[in-house]
């Protein structure tokens, strides 16, 4: 999309976020400000028109290379880290998100999708370009599969595997986020300013959940940078969240919640389940993943 042509869609979708929230009896000025938190983002779907951007499974995971680089971040990965997803970020405009994403080279997004695993679900790696790309996929029957919640119940790290590999490669789009997410539960641990600032929050929460898919759900996709979408879970913001569990489990330097950014969302493929990967903003920058967060919510 070019951005003179996504710059008229981010206009047109925040108007139909403002009707729909007019039409909920929230106040034209808190409408105002909530609109004024929009952060671009890029969705990566099966069904946009953009370059091949990346891919959902392991199939063409990157190759040992000279230096044994991915060799090294499949051998500190416990077996049950999935490889999910792979971004090629050559094919996605470093301007089209709110991320300090480097101009080349490939995220990694690994995962558990264990039941019950809900903290600590996975991993981020970056692999710099010039790293080969390898066509043979992992064999998943060469150890102890671990029982995963996907698609339609449960099933094995090779179920999961052939599931990924059904969706054609992965397209950019920009789009445009605003908070959807609800006030958390756990209000003494996760704390939630929006619900400070903005009296009827709840109302322009769900006008932006209503109007948030204009063109389509998208199906199996994955989101980088901008808010979350996560209306209807339990732990808030998932970005606040994760910070607030690093903190609460002693991570050393954790920082707080407002120096954590979206890195990945991946949702529609996971019967009743999300995952997010959320990273301090300035280990992003460094490239330094080690304190990256994922959080898996699962709603049965």
């Amino acid at each position: 999309m070019q951005i003179e042509a996504f710059q008229q869609d981010m206009t047109d979708h925040l108007a139909a976020f403002r009707e729909r929230a007019l039409a909920t009896g929230a106040p034209a000025e808190q409408i105002g400000r909530w609109a004024g938190l929009a952060r671009p983002a890029v969705i990566l779907a099966p069904t946009a028109d953009g370059p091949e951007a990346g891919w959902f499974g392991d199939e063409r995971r990157p190759a040992p290379g000279a230096d044994g680089t991915y060799s090294a971040i499949r051998e500190r990965r416990p077996e049950e880290m999935h490889l999910i997803a792979t971004v090629d970020l050559a094919k996605v405009a470093a301007s089209a998100t709110d991320l300090p994403l480097p101009a080349d080279g490939h995220l990694l997004f690994f995962a558990s999708t264990e039941i019950g695993d809900e903290n600590t679900a996975g991993s981020v790696d970056y692999l710099p370009a010039g790293t080969g790309l390898g066509d043979r996929a992992r064999d998943y029957d060469d150890y102890d599969n671990y029982e995963l919640l996907y698609d339609r119940g449960i099933g094995t790290h090779e179920d999961l595997e052939a599931g990924l590999r059904k969706i054609d490669p992965l397209r950019p789009v920009p789009v445009v986020t605003l908070p959807d997410h609800e006030p958390t539960y756990s209000r003494p641990l996760f704390t939630d300013p929006l619900a400070e600032r903005f009296e009827d929050a709840g109302r322009l929460r769900r006008a932006w959940h209503d109007t948030r898919w204009t063109h389509g759900w998208p199906g199996a996709h994955l989101q980088l940078g901008g808010w979350a979408s996560a209306y209807g879970e339990e732990f808030g913001d998932p970005v606040r969240y994760a910070a607030a569990t690093a903190k609460f489990d002693g991570a050393e330097g954790a920082p707080d919640g407002d120096s954590w950014v979206l890195l990945a969302q991946w949702i529609g493929f996971l019967d009743h389940a999300s995952m997010f990967w959320t990273i301090p903003a300035a280990d992003l920058e460094e490239l330094r993943f080690d304190r990256a967060r994922v959080i898996l919510h699962w709603r049965p």
